[in-house]
């Protein structure tokens, strides 16, 4: 009768099995850290060490209250110019509402939409070195090519576009509530 050897071997699948773990135990971890915002080194960092921790934590939180402080001033002027951009948005959609809403565009005073543009390229010319948004940005000089188009051309099309611009970008800027509903012609994103 013949002997069997009673050793287990591992092969191709137990391997792979162990790989598996292995790896998906390290992606987990890394993971946990990262989610978490955990600092490896302080796990790690030895009691001994604290002293140093709180000298280098003074000064982190020296450093974010005058982040904070900087931030602040920064907001204030963003906000004040985010208000004068949404007014500026506010005032231009209220204008198409009025003039091309309720089936008002089919009846179009063109010296009118040829003035208006004319006032929104100023305004945007005017703010347009002060915004630091980029997708809002290329939507105001989408819009400026709309008003150079809108004095050459006349085109109904041309105002309802302009029309759209502003209904979307007062509903992301200034949470317009009449209507919810997006043209989807703007980059600028809620």
């Amino acid at each position: 009768m013949k002997k069997t050897n009673s050793k287990r071997t591992w092969g191709w699948f137990g391997w792979t099995f162990f790989i598996v773990l292995f790896v998906s135990f390290i992606g987990s971890t890394v993971f946990f850290f990262a989610l978490f915002d955990i600092d490896l080194k302080a796990v790690f960092q030895d009691e001994r060490a604290s002293g140093s921790t709180e000298i280098v934590d003074a000064k982190n939180n020296e450093k974010k209250e005058q982040t904070k402080k900087s931030a602040e001033q920064e907001n204030e002027s963003v906000s004040q110019n985010k208000a004068d951009i949404g007014d500026f948005i506010a005032q231009a959609h209220d204008f198409y509402n009025d003039t091309t809403g309720y089936g008002a565009i089919n009846d179009i005073d063109w010296d009118e939409q040829v003035t208006q543009a004319q006032t929104i390229r100023e305004t945007i010319n005017n703010q347009l070195g002060e915004i630091a948004n980029e997708s809002l940005i290329r939507d105001l000089d989408a819009i400026k090519k709309l008003t150079n188009q809108l004095e050459q051309e006349k085109n109904m099309n041309t105002v309802r576009q302009l029309h759209r611009y502003f209904h979307d970008l007062d509903i992301v800027w200034n949470n317009y509530s009449r209507s919810k509903k997006l043209w989807g012609v703007t980059e600028t994103e809620e």
